[in-house]
């Protein structure tokens, strides 16, 4: 798995005649769980680098995971609560709930 990035500039005309030149640069990969290309954006490039080498340090160990498919702590906590309701008495499960 190799990512790249990319630099990416928009011209924006500003309402008083400037032209403003807005850069960001994109990081492309493939989820290697699924195949799909993935891309990632940011402002500075240092930021795109490190994210990139966070990426392929993740995908090495094999802890790669999509931030938009990870559980939410609510989705957790109520994983969890589901499963210890039996063990949780009367009045300690109702204040969570």
């Amino acid at each position: 798995m190799d990512g790249s990035i990319t630099k990416r500039d928009m011209k924006r005309k500003m309402k008083d005649g400037r032209c403003v030149v807005l850069s960001r640069y994109i990081l492309h990969f493939r989820d290697p769980k699924t195949g799909k290309r993935k891309q990632q954006f940011f402002t500075k490039m240092k930021d795109a680098q490190r994210a990139r080498s966070q990426l392929l340090v993740d995908i090495e160990q094999g802890t790669y995971c999509d931030r938009r498919e990870a559980p939410t702590i609510k989705e957790i906590f109520e994983h969890w609560f589901d499963d210890r309701k039996a063990q949780v008495r009367g009045v300690h499960s109702q204040t969570w709930e």
